[in-house]
């Protein structure tokens, strides 16, 4: 289980540099790697990373597209391909179809990268909160601080 502290320290994960605004993406496999890059810029992931997600939809289709227009792209820690705990935001101009039966398009972008399968878990329970409450909002329409600072208080757990 991940400890609470991980999760204490990762304010430093939602820097503005992790989340990217107004982006234009011409499919889905651009809008993947626009996430992955910028967690690539931030030493979080190797590019080895961003192709073990794009093979995993490969494999298994849109699996990672949860809700109406957000997906949350991510794969195993193989080979040592994550160097830290981290996530970035990717909010799309025009939003992509991933060719998911259900939520698509998609216009919103949660990358996580996670070394451990604990942290891996926490994190994506925490985002399963976010989506059913009103305060997902402030992904579709904040500024990039308003999106920094939501994130940052669903990573600590407030």
């Amino acid at each position: 289980m991940a400890r609470k502290s991980e999760y204490k320290n990762s304010v430093a994960l939602m820097k503005r540099s992790l989340i990217a605004l107004g982006v234009e993406a011409k499919n889905r496999e651009e809008a993947i790697i626009i996430g992955c890059n910028l967690l690539m810029d931030e030493k979080a992931v190797t590019y080895e990373y961003c192709e073990s997600i794009l093979k995993m939809l490969e494999l298994y289709g849109p699996y990672f597209v949860v809700a109406p227009h957000f997906a949350i792209p991510h794969a195993r820690n193989e080979k040592d391909c994550v160097k830290k705990l981290a996530v970035s935001f990717v909010r799309l101009s025009k939003p992509v179809y991933f060719d998911h039966s259900e939520n698509d398009p998609v216009d919103m972008i949660l990358t996580i990268a996670s070394p451990d399968e604990s942290s891996h878990m926490k994190f994506l329970s925490r985002v399963g909160n976010l989506l059913m409450s009103r305060e997902v909002e402030v992904l579709k329409y904040g500024s990039t601080d308003d999106v920094r600072i939501f994130l940052n208080s669903l990573l600590n757990g407030e």
